[in-house]
């Protein structure tokens, strides 16, 4: 082999070794964390779960289900709501940015218990 086929090899060599030295000590990318998902039930005249814990900036995926009539799911502070039909699941994406309780209601009349269909969602760091 000459002197220039052994310098070039050395080099290329010496090239691909920094690059994986570099590959390594770079900082890795966070793994993309997937939207966490919250299952909630509406039933005369109750939510299943009705305190929610939540962390603060952090989306998730709320699925509404009934388990008899029609309801309505609403939160007042975020200005969000959606019908529950009977036998479908109904998808809300949400967030929270502020720390606290934050209320949520049947918004749809559904008997004489109505008014004390509501949660809470414990919004944390």
């Amino acid at each position: 082999m000459s002197k220039i086929s052994r310098r070039h090899c050395l080099r290329a060599g010496s090239a691909l070794a920094g690059m994986a030295v570099l590959a390594a000590c770079s900082p890795k990318k966070p793994a993309k964390t997937a939207r966490r998902i919250i299952k909630i039930s509406a039933r005369k005249f109750e939510y299943t779960p009705n305190i929610i814990r939540v962390k603060k900036g952090v989306p998730i995926t709320l699925e509404l289900r009934s388990e008899d009539i029609v309801h309505g799911f609403y939160i007042p502070d975020l200005d969000v709501r959606s019908d529950i039909l009977p036998g479908t699941t109904m998808r809300l994406d949400v967030q929270f940015n502020e720390l606290g309780d934050i209320d949520f209601l049947c918004d749809t009349f559904c008997g004489d218990g109505h008014g004390d269909m509501n949660g809470k969602f414990v919004v944390h760091e």
